[in-house]
């Protein structure tokens, strides 16, 4: 899997603890960040660079789908 992630405005940093991946953001810079997707799932992430006073309310959930089964002809 490949995330492409802009922080726009200043750096925060991006923790994906199921995939143990933590990475800094630096303000407008595209980051790119790989990993194997093998678990399929609902997991949280958060920003982990002190941002300001919203800091606390940087989460959110990247959503894995099971790889689609090809189907016979």
């Amino acid at each position: 899997m490949k995330l492409v992630i802009t922080a726009r405005d200043h750096d925060y940093g991006f923790k994906l603890k199921a995939y143990n991946i933590n990475q800094h953001l630096k303000k407008g810079v595209s980051t790119t960040i790989k990993f194997t997707a093998d678990q399929a799932g609902t997991f949280p992430f958060e920003c982990s660079v002190f941002c300001g006073l919203g800091h606390p309310h940087m989460k959110g959930k990247l959503v894995i789908e099971p790889a689609a089964t090809p189907t016979s002809p």
